[in-house]
Formats: C-alpha cells, sequence, structure tokens
C-alpha cells in the first residue's frame, strides 16, 4: 500500500504511459502514417517500420552496459537522454516531408533504440530502485498497468 503513496512511482508510470502510447502509435498506424502522409509504397514503409523492433531488441541488449558502465548505474540520467532520444525521433518521424528515405530510418532507428532501453528503466528497474524492497512487485504492477492503459488509451483516441 505504501509504494501507491510514492509520487515517485505514479511520476514513473505516467512516464511509461507517454512511452506506451508513442511504441503503440507507431507500431500500430506508422505504416499507415507513412504511406499516407509521405507516400511511401506499403513494402517501403513496413520496412521503415520493421527497423524499430530490432533496434528495440538492440537497445534492451545493451541498456544494462550503458547504465551500470557508463553512468555509474544512476537512471535518471541516461533515461532522459533516451526519452529526448525518443522525442528527437518522433519529431523527425512526423515532421519532415516525405521523399526523405534515410531520414525515416534514422528515425526508426533512434526510436527503437530509445524505447528499448526505457522498456528496461521506465517499466521495470527505476520503480524496484525507487520502491521499499518488500514492494517491488508492487511497484512493477503499477508501472505495468499504467503501461498499458497507455497502449489501451492509444487505440482508442487513433480510433476515434
Amino acid at each position: 500500500m505504501a509504494t501507491l503513496l510514492m509520487p515517485a512511482i505514479w511520476m514513473l508510470a505516467l512516464s511509461s504511459v507517454f512511452m506506451y502510447i508513442s511504441r503503440y502509435a507507431i507500431n500500430g498506424w506508422g505504416v499507415f502514417y507513412l504511406e499516407a502522409q509521405k507516400g511511401y509504397s506499403t513494402l517501403d514503409a513496413s520496412f521503415i517500420i520493421s527497423i524499430c523492433p530490432v533496434c528495440g531488441i538492440i537497445g534492451t541488449m545493451f541498456s544494462g552496459v550503458i547504465f551500470d558502465k557508463l553512468f555509474g548505474g544512476r537512471r535518471n540520467v541516461p533515461a532522459l537522454i533516451f526519452g529526448l532520444m525518443n522525442v528527437f525521433a518522433l519529431c523527425l518521424f512526423l515532421l519532415v516531408p516525405g521523399g526523405h528515405f534515410w531520414i525515416d530510418v534514422l528515425a526508426m532507428v533512434l526510436f527503437g533504440l530509445g524505447i528499448g532501453v526505457l522498456i528496461c528503466f521506465l517499466g521495470g528497474l527505476m520503480a524496484v530502485d525507487i520502491a521499499p524492497r518488500n514492494a517491488s512487485g508492487a511497484a512493477l504492477g503499477v508501472v505495468g498497468i499504467a503501461s498499458y492503459i497507455g497502449a489501451g488509451l492509444q487505440d482508442v483516441m487513433s480510433g476515434i
């Protein structure tokens, strides 16, 4: 119960909500967006979007090394850096007009790497670090439920 009263857990949960909204928006609507707004063929649009989960795996694999070796186990600064990288990637993806294939590829590389890292930290490790040891499962649960609420909200908002 003490976990539910921790503002830091709720901040992580809210951050994870926004991360999942962006993740599921790209995965669910990215191909359609690239076809409708940027004029790509279905094959090219699917290729560009497929880069995101591959880079997400890479980001997830290297996230521990990044935080432990480069940042001495501190998770807040690198999480901010990768969050800003995601915002930058979304800006590239959404604001650069069609006809710039390699910029769209770069946007998905950056977005995927960032999402991979952030899933590890926002969705798990940071909550466990902050919560009391006997409440780490509850902290993960709060952040996890919030994450999937964000994913569901994205689907509802996109549908409308």
